[in-house]
């Protein structure tokens, strides 16, 4: 990992205590200070400055921001901008006096106030954070850099909360905007206009970068966006792992989670490496273990893989999320999404999978309106404008375009459909491959089971069939689809008006709860 500056000898050693009578002295004076001064209400205003009590400390300067390291559990609140001129890491890892390696996390509350904190660079204002509060801070021309992996504000956060958060700036290194490493953690409107160019050396085989955060199974993102450009390049390493998502790229759950920012992987490697590329693009997130609502991503994202014809190449890409351990709804993709090069396995379970918005144990009320195209030059792809594997879909859409060049599965709504209704697709469908399954509604759709159809009541524009393949043969528990001339409520009967309603802008029935600008 990275190397960081040991604690200064005064940090070690602790603080110089008073006997009891000049403590007691200084806390009567204190508290007459406070009670003369401060009503119980911890401020007072005084003309048109606000002066904080004796419980929150005045950050003033840069070295304020330094002298926060003599008391972890305090609670500091800016008083005004802050420029930072030297290489800070605060709280970091240290070697005490017997060689052992320790830990001082800051576990108290700075409140920003709304000031800025400009100039920062290196691989984390705090290196450690535990049990912390950071609130209404902003982080302007930002520098984040370090030798493997780096972020603006934290390196490594444990069950701390993270609220009205902003950075902006730019990086060459892996890692996140603001939170490189957390566990546990709470963002809540946080905001990252970092722009991440970073460029793959020889002895680097894994990169990632999250707009916030790198995420965990117990950290909750809720009203965060991304507005920074993400990108990774590479010319020369072989066996890589590149993974990039507009938000982060594991959490517990997500909610009103946006990103604008392009994202793009291009690996231009041409030979035959022994394993191959594992490449990951998501716009708001790769995976949730819970559920995803009202998350969005409108940048457009591109994947770009030269590779050699005998390599193994696996590849992820979403315009929102990669998979929902739970229901995700009312989320939607409007960015142009895009895969070009190899995949070298033929086999449907391991090829490259590319979907508008997302796959989720339950996914509903979701659109699709970007254009989506993948062009292999060898392998298998499952591309679906939608989700790649439908299992519970109901109430979504697609209008994209969406192609395939090569073997696969394509679908307007998804690559592989097990179970769902009430969906539409108007998008142009088209591919070409020797192996190719495309429909207007599912590549491959429908199990057979002694219920019933699991896949029906959805309806579709286009002129080819409603499926490229169904998984039985017998007709009655196949898929079923209607094409119609429009999507109205005329034509497509079982859209229910308590989720849909006619839109005169687009000429067709768009969601309620999730409406189409």
């Amino acid at each position: 990992m990275h190397i960081r500056p040991d604690v200064p000898d005064s940090l070690k050693n602790g603080h110089n205590g008073g006997n009891a009578y000049e403590k007691m002295t200084a806390f009567a004076m204190a508290l007459a200070l406070v009670c003369t001064n401060v009503p119980a209400n911890l401020h007072v205003q005084t003309g048109t400055e606000t002066v904080y009590a004796a419980q929150e400390t005045a950050i003033n300067s840069e070295q304020d921001l330094i002298a926060m390291q003599n008391n972890p559990k305090g609670k500091y609140y800016l008083a005004k901008d802050i420029t930072i001129t030297k290489k800070l890491n605060m709280f970091p890892d240290y070697q005490d006096d017997n060689g052992d390696y320790r830990v001082d996390s800051f576990m108290g509350t700075l409140d920003g106030k709304g000031h800025k904190i400009k100039n920062y660079a290196g691989i984390g204002l705090f290196d450690n954070a535990k049990n912390a509060t950071f609130k209404n801070i902003i982080m302007t021309n930002v520098t984040i850099e370090g030798t493997q992996s780096a972020a603006a504000l934290v390196y490594s956060a444990k069950k701390c909360t993270f609220t009205n958060i902003t950075v902006s700036g730019s990086t060459k290194t892996a890692g996140a905007g603001i939170v490189f490493i957390d566990e546990n953690c709470n963002f809540t409107d946080c905001t990252s206009k970092v722009d991440a160019n970073i460029k793959a050396e020889e002895k680097e085989i894994w990169i990632s970068f999250a707009g916030i955060s790198q995420g965990s199974s117990g950290s909750t993102f809720k009203n965060c966006k991304n507005k920074g450009n993400l990108k990774v390049t590479s010319e020369s390493v072989d066996d890589l792992s590149f993974k990039l998502c507009g938000i982060t790229t594991y959490a517990k759950s997500m909610e009103n989670c946006s990103n604008s920012g392009n994202i793009t992987i291009e690996n231009t490697e041409k030979n035959d490496p022994e394993y191959g590329p594992a490449l990951t693009a998501c716009g708001v997130v790769e995976k949730c273990r819970q559920k995803i609502t009202g998350c969005s991503n409108t940048g457009n994202i591109s994947v770009t893989n030269k590779g050699g014809k005998k390599s193994t190449t696996g590849a992820t890409i979403a315009g929102v999320f990669s998979s929902s351990g739970k229901a995700a709804s009312r989320c939607y993709n409007t960015g142009n999404i895009s895969y070009k090069g190899a995949c070298t396995d033929y086999s449907l379970d391991k090829a490259i999978r590319v979907e508008g918005v997302g796959t989720g144990y339950g996914t509903s009320e979701c659109y699709n309106t970007g254009k989506i195209t993948v062009k292999l030059t060898s392998g298998t792809a499952c591309v679906g404008g939608v989700s790649y594997a439908g299992t519970k879909l109901k109430n979504c859409y697609n209008t994209g375009a969406v192609s395939l060049t090569g073997n696969g599965l394509v679908g307007g709504i998804a690559a592989e459909f097990y179970s769902g209704y009430s969906n539409y697709n108007t998008g142009k469908i088209s591919g070409k491959g020797k192996t190719l399954y495309k429909g207007e509604i599912a590549g491959n759709a429908g199990y057979s089971y002694l219920d019933g159809v699991t896949v029906y009541d959805n309806y579709y524009t286009g002129s080819g069939k409603k499926s490229g393949s169904e998984s039985t043969s017998w007709k009655p528990y196949q898929s079923k689809a209607k094409k119609v001339s429009s999507i109205t409520f005329g034509n497509c009967s079982k859209l229910s008006s308590k989720y849909w309603t006619y839109s005169n802008k687009h000429k067709r029935l768009i969601l309620k709860n999730n409406k189409e600008a």
